[in-house]
């Protein structure tokens, strides 16, 4: 693949794959916070109107991640998938025809001890779907388009920084990507190293055994 139809990594262009994997995923699974907070907000039925507007912005939201999504695959890569788009994929028809339970759509659930998902349910958002009267009030509701956030990802940065102050043990000051990076580094290093003693460790049991066994074998 043309490393060109990957995201500008601003690390370099040998991060340029791992940037837009996971923006890409960031993107997806932020999508899918916004749909069940839209579906948690979502207008009485007896506001017709605002039904259309809600359903016009949700297919919006589903297209753009659908050609997100779409994207990834063709550039070899898996993105995450949540299980409310899934469901909304599968049954918008039925839904905007014949409307819907909230308990039966998925829940945008996850562990706040994950940083990516502690960075997408913290991160500001329009909450269009909460002010109905601001919606009532715009001339063109339905020009809204559903922006991918793709070339100032805060949430990617912020994921950066607690993975760097993990490796380094203590937290980190806002500080440039090459020092990022440098700590990012570190702790991967280290890791290998505990891991290559470990298996050297291992290696070393594993030689005296057999010589002991040879011992025993040759009396």
């Amino acid at each position: 693949m043309n490393n060109s139809s990957f995201l500008q990594s601003p690390f370099g262009p040998g991060m340029d794959r791992c940037w837009t994997d996971v923006t890409i995923d960031l993107n997806v699974i932020g999508a899918a916070s916004d749909l069940r907070k839209i579906f948690e907000h979502f207008p009485p039925e007896n506001n017709p109107q605002m039904h259309r507007i809600f359903w016009h912005r949700i297919r919006t939201l589903m297209d753009t991640v659908t050609a997100i999504i779409g994207h990834a695959v063709l550039l070899g890569i898996t993105p995450s998938w949540h299980p409310i788009l899934q469901y909304v994929a599968h049954n918008a028809g039925a839904m905007e025809a014949d409307g819907f339970k909230l308990e039966d759509i998925p829940p945008f659930e996850g562990d706040l001890a994950e940083s990516h998902y502690r960075a997408i349910i913290m991160a500001p958002v329009d909450a269009w779907w909460e002010d109905l009267d601001a919606l009532s009030e715009d001339p063109e509701p339905t020009n809204w388009e559903y922006i991918p956030n793709v070339n100032c990802n805060h949430q990617f940065w912020d994921i950066l920084k607690e993975f760097s102050e993990r490796s380094a043990g203590h937290d980190i000051p806002h500080q440039s990507p090459s020092r990022l990076l440098y700590n990012i580094r570190n702790g991967v290093s280290q890791s290998l190293g505990y891991l290559t003693q470990d298996i050297n460790g291992i290696q070393a049991d594993i030689e005296a055994t057999t010589k002991s066994l040879s011992r025993l074998l040759s009396r």
